[in-house]
């Protein structure tokens, strides 16, 4: 605070209206403190007070002065560890103006909020910083004070630096014949997480978001919009109507389109601070640019889906929405090394992308008692999964047995192939309980995923943490997390009889290590563990 440059009036003018709702048991932060006037100001002396400046001079004398209240030479923006504690009150009184950009220190103030602390943030309104220019023209104020201050802060452009900080001015107060301004300023506690697909699950994204939500140590501050039905608490359902031609789901358009033109409401009726987005093939695109924090979860892109699944007329409209998407965050997060490396590498999207693995939930305890020649498969049945080529490959193995779970598109083309085949060892269970998957894992010897394409493979690291042996094609996602002849089998997706081959020229011991290594190895992917970057960033 500059003392020379204030008159008693305007300082006690200035004083009488932040010392309001002060209470004796708050415990106080005062922001660039300089010659203590705060401390004189408060109505109660037992205040915890502490004071922090850059002026080295000024601290001195002020432990002198007050020996019973706390000071430091801090720099609160370049300080990354919260060194102080949690504050009830901060005060950044006349110190504002003379700062070019506020943002970081905000941001850093952040580390000394409790969420219901107040900022009490006090600076020249527009008529105050042009008539303290004028006057000093004449020498009534000082002119070298005058040509420090920067910035006039308007309250429509403080809730454009709230909106960028994850701040909300919660009350707002002109004084001192409108020429000072009170802003008191809370965090906003609400983060967003906008995905189509959430609990019941459609597929691996949805199960993605819901363990985000699930395993975060925000969880209470998550507020999750979807187009799932559901009671989870702090879920909002947005009712968009199911739009398919054919086989193709083009609800997942509508939910972006949806969202392009109301985000902007949602973030300011629920306040939230940041926003994060599940996106890719059958999430949500975004046009707009917000000021919001902005992160974005790419499950994987349109750019993966053409090169293994080929050209589609509608990939390159949905690959520029796409780009626009994640140019608007102001983080990335690929949930496997070949997404992160399309993002980087044929986006254009350098220093923005973090890795975000995918999780599991990991099951102590598990009683596992194969079934000899068991297979599962867990998946959407559509075409990208491979499910045609699984019914092949089991033209091979008649002393095996299959169970299928899951639902889709392609579930009459596979009914039609197995009669046609003549099949009796295939059985599709459906859409099951977590109960019944896991016993199925349990009981099951081998796991087979012959996926065109993946942005992960979810269930397949699952079916390894309950000890069955996977195959799976040498496609991207798998590779995150399989070595293959160690914890597992990557083949090429050619000739269904080299995956029957492989299966049946397995030995006892073999099989065994397989299975031992991949338990062991799915442990490196508990949800508590993979959850902590994305917390860490958020």
């Amino acid at each position: 605070m500059f003392k020379f440059n204030i008159s008693p009036f305007i300082l006690k003018q200035r004083m009488r209206q932040v010392y309001e709702g002060v209470k004796k048991t708050d415990s106080i932060l005062d922001v660039g403190c300089g010659y203590g006037s705060l401390i004189e100001a408060l109505p109660y002396k037992t205040i915890k007070y502490t004071g922090v400046d850059l002026d080295k001079d000024l601290i001195k004398d002020l432990k002198k002065k007050y020996p019973k209240h706390d000071f430091f030479i801090y720099d609160l923006e370049k300080n990354l560890k919260n060194k102080l504690g949690f504050f009830d009150k901060i005060f950044v009184l006349a110190l504002v103006e003379h700062l070019s950009n506020i943002d970081n220190l905000l941001i850093s103030l952040k580390k000394y909020s409790k969420n219901d602390t107040e900022i009490v943030v006090t600076t020249p309104t527009f008529l105050g910083y042009y008539l303290h220019r004028f006057l000093s023209l004449f020498g009534i104020v000082s002119r070298k004070a005058a040509l420090d201050h920067k910035r006039c802060y308007t309250h429509r452009y403080m809730k454009k630096v709230c909106d960028r900080t994850g701040f909300e001015i919660f009350s707002y107060k002109r004084f001192l014949f409108f020429m000072n301004q009170k802003f008191v300023l809370k965090k906003k506690t609400k983060i967003g997480i906008f995905t189509y697909d959430f609990y019941p699950f459609i597929g691996g994204a949805g199960r993605v978001a819901h363990a985000h939500y699930k395993h975060s140590k925000y969880k209470n501050d998550f507020l999750v919009f979807s187009c799932q039905n559901n009671k989870i608490k702090n879920h909002i359902n947005v009712n968009i109507p199911k739009i398919k031609f054919g086989r193709y789901d083009f609800s997942p358009i509508f939910f972006s389109i949806y969202l392009s033109f109301n985000l902007k409401k949602i973030i300011n009726r629920h306040k939230l601070r940041s926003i994060i987005i599940h996106s890719g093939p059958g999430g949500v695109f975004l046009i707009p640019k917000l000021n919001t924090k902005t992160y974005i979860v790419s499950h994987h892109t349109y750019y993966q889906q053409e090169k293994y699944l080929g050209k589609k007329f509608f990939y390159e409209i949905l690959k520029f929405f796409e780009k626009k998407t994640y140019l608007i965050a102001d983080k990335i997060f690929a949930v496997s090394n070949s997404t992160k490396n399309v993002l980087e590498n044929k986006y254009g999207l350098k220093n923005k992308v973090f890795i975000l693995l995918n999780g599991i939930d990991l099951k102590e305890n598990k009683k596992i008692k194969k079934k000899a020649n068991s297979i599962i498969f867990v998946g959407r049945l559509e075409k990208r999964k491979g499910i045609n080529f699984l019914v092949n490959i089991m033209n091979y193995l008649p002393n095996f047995r299959l169970k299928i779970i899951g639902s889709g598109p392609e579930k009459k083309l596979i009914l039609s192939k197995i009669k046609e085949l003549n099949l009796k060892n295939i059985k599709l269970l459906g859409k099951t309980s977590q109960e019944i998957l896991e016993k199925t894992y349990l009981e099951s010897e081998y796991a087979i995923f012959p996926s065109d394409f993946e942005g992960f493979g979810l269930t397949a690291l699952e079916a390894m943490s309950f000890g069955c042996v996977v195959l799976t094609s040498k496609t991207d996602g798998f590779k995150d997390f399989i070595n293959n002849n160690q914890n597992g089998f990557l083949l090429n997706k050619e000739n269904p009889e080299d995956w029957s081959s492989r299966i049946l020229s397995l030995s006892a011991e073999i099989k065994n290590k397989i299975s031992i290594n991949a338990i062991k190895d799915s442990k490196k992917f508990d949800w508590k563990e993979t959850i902590r970057e994305l917390d860490e960033n958020i």
